[in-house]
């Protein structure tokens, strides 16, 4: 008798996590979907997370930037550090890491203007305005 009530408990224990965890879940798009729906794209934040803010009529979402490393200047490549800088990386010894020959990393002129490309950005949540 007593491991039904334990099954119960735990059975309902389950279905109000469930419950809960499918309400705090913000909705997601691509910003493919977005761009293509006419929402405007912020300049780069610089705080916490590196990203866009997508504005549209009602809504608004934030697109995480998903990029590993930049171009800083003309044939100067590097990676963003922690304190908002970024370290300076050799291009060659990158593509030789990597096996390819056709690296091309994101401007990050056009990142902070609010250009960036479509594989330069990742999940998009929609936040509170």
């Amino acid at each position: 008798m007593a491991h039904r009530i334990l099954r119960v408990l735990a059975c309902g224990t389950l279905l109000a996590l469930s419950a809960c965890q499918t309400k705090l879940e913000a909705p997601t798009a691509s910003y493919e979907e977005l761009k293509a729906a006419g929402y405007k794209t912020s300049k780069l934040t610089s705080r916490d997370f590196k990203g866009w803010y997508l504005t549209g009529p009602n809504d608004r979402y934030f697109c995480v930037g998903a990029f590993n490393m930049v171009e800083f200047a003309p044939n100067k490549i590097g990676v963003p550090l922690q304190s908002g800088k970024y370290g300076e990386i050799n291009l060659e010894d990158i593509k030789r890491y990597r096996g390819v020959d056709d690296l091309v990393p994101p401007k990050l002129w056009e990142l902070r203007a609010g250009r960036p490309r479509f594989q330069d950005v990742g999940v998009c949540q929609r936040v509170d305005s």
